[in-house]
């Protein structure tokens, strides 16, 4: 049973309303995005859901059929996010943004509101579907969001901390510490660039940046991010190859990279946060 305030209960008793849809996603690093299938924006207690206009920034979504599941099975929904090529989510392509993992992980609360009025928010909403993004289909002009309800969170896999050489935290997350941003270094693109080898402005250590992340911030690959396949002589080899050619002179950022080893974490001055168990013996010793 879903709960519903008495104006809306008297609402719902009359022959003649409007509804939409109200799609709150709340992204891993804290971001909120609030939007409505409704032709205009909806206020509910001076908090706004956007409307998407044609051509504009943000996608039009529509939804699938909600599956509700009794006892422990877990119900699944469907979100279709039609952006065309204008859509973009935090300045990114919203494709590019899907396909470097931008939803990876994110929350969805989907609410439906019912008005005697358009605008008129005040008999309040009812919620029909609260869970996270289990899976992203992106594409060129729309991406599909495959989504599981709350009871997905039964099957996180235990125990919390595996038994093994290598850290369990990721390289800067708050087990381990770090800033990122201080393992983030400005560079830019100098002669010789393909998709595949990038050579960049600021050359550090051979292997420092390999395993960490490469992000175009201008020029034709602007918000493509990749992961760093290996990296000597200031030359960036990249684990995707890139959608375009990079020119001279375009700027991209690199995070360094970490193999989770005792070894690198002492190398960063971050033995006391290494989370790793690296005097287990080998399977063919242990017994």
């Amino acid at each position: 049973m879903k709960a519903a305030s008495g104006a809306l209960v008297t609402l719902l008793a009359t022959d003649h309303y409007l509804m939409a849809d109200l799609y709150t996603i709340t992204l891993r690093g804290g971001s909120i995005l609030r939007w409505t299938n409704f032709d205009t924006n909806l206020v509910i207690s001076s908090t706004t859901w956007t409307c998407a206009t044609d051509n504009g920034s943000q996608p039009i979504v529509t939804r699938g059929e909600i599956r509700n599941a009794r006892g422990t099975e877990v119900g699944t929904c469907d979100l279709t996010l039609l952006g065309g090529t204008s859509a973009t989510i935090s300045g990114t392509r919203l494709g590019v943004f899907a396909l470097n993992g931008g939803f990876d992980g994110a929350q969805v609360l989907i609410q439906r509101i019912f008005m005697a009025t358009a605008g008129d928010t005040s008999a309040g909403a009812v919620t029909i579907f609260q869970g996270l993004v289990a899976a992203v289909d992106p594409g060129a002009t729309q991406t599909v969001l495959h989504l599981k309800d709350i009871k997905e969170y039964l099957s996180i896999s235990f125990p919390r901390n595996l038994w093994q050489p290598g850290c369990n935290n990721q390289f800067c997350d708050a087990g381990c510490g770090l800033s990122l941003a201080a393992y983030t270094t400005a560079e830019t693109v100098t002669a010789g660039a393909t998709t595949t080898s990038i050579p960049g402005s600021v050359v550090k250590a051979s292997g420092y940046f390999q395993g960490g992340v490469l992000t175009f911030t201008s020029g034709a690959n602007a918000g493509f991010s990749t992961p760093i396949r290996s990296y000597s002589g200031g030359v960036f080899v990249p684990a995707l190859a890139l959608p375009s050619t990079p020119s001279t002179g375009d700027t991209f950022t690199a995070t360094a990279g970490c193999p989770r080893t005792q070894a690198a974490c002492a190398t960063f001055g971050n033995s006391a946060n290494f989370q790793g168990y690296p005097y287990v013996p080998p399977v063919e010793t242990a017994f």
